[in-house]
């Protein structure tokens, strides 16, 4: 946190919010030639103490990069003892399985074969009308906010429960439990959850 922007005058933060927002990216530096990427896709994980989460959103609520993190907070967070149970080969062997799979979906590419084609996929029905009550509860809530900060979340919330439901759905393809062809009401209803 302390050394964000520090090189760059602004810039980092600015590349991270395009960034979350699939929006073209392009990399220009002194030494060596631009980069460009047209679907970039970044994902960051890490942990931080509560006691400098308040440094870390000094100044970057206005401009929503605290609404584009989501944080996880584990109830009755206590320490555990070391254990000696092992973990059982046909869990790993079932993940295996599963990545297995997720690589394994072909890559479309467009038509001069230069870069990835996106498919779509879309909600069905039952999926697509439960989404949709809960974007317009989420829609009610952000419309009579309790501060302008919780605005901002809940509307960050509702990109994240589509894509959850998308990650979902290819992980219930992966685990050969459904199709990849359409977003089900198992993946959406999991979202929501999350």
């Amino acid at each position: 946190d302390k050394n964000f922007n520090r090189y760059n005058k602004g810039s980092e933060e600015q590349f991270w919010l395009s960034a979350w927002s699939g929006k073209p990216i392009r990399v220009n530096r002194k030494t060596s030639d631009p980069n460009y990427i047209p679907f970039p896709f970044i994902s960051v994980i890490g942990t931080i103490q509560p006691g400098i989460l308040n440094e870390l959103a000094d100044n970057r609520t206005e401009n929503g990069f605290m609404d584009r993190l989501l944080f996880v907070i584990p109830d009755n967070l206590k320490k555990e003892y070391w254990s000696e149970t092992e973990l059982n080969p046909l869990i790993t062997k079932s993940w295996e399985n599963i990545i297995s799979n997720l690589l394994n979906i072909p890559l479309e590419r467009d038509i001069d074969n230069s870069s990835p084609k996106p498919v779509v996929l879309k909600f069905k029905p039952e999926a697509r009308q439960l989404l949709t009550e809960w974007q317009k509860e989420l829609t009610d809530l952000s419309n009579k906010p309790e501060n302008e900060a919780i605005s901002g979340i809940y509307a960050k919330v509702e990109m994240y429960a589509v894509r959850f439901a998308l990650i979902l759905q290819i992980l219930r393809y992966a685990c050969n439990i459904d199709n990849k062809n359409a977003i089900g009401i198992e993946a959406v209803q999991g979202a929501l959850k999350l």
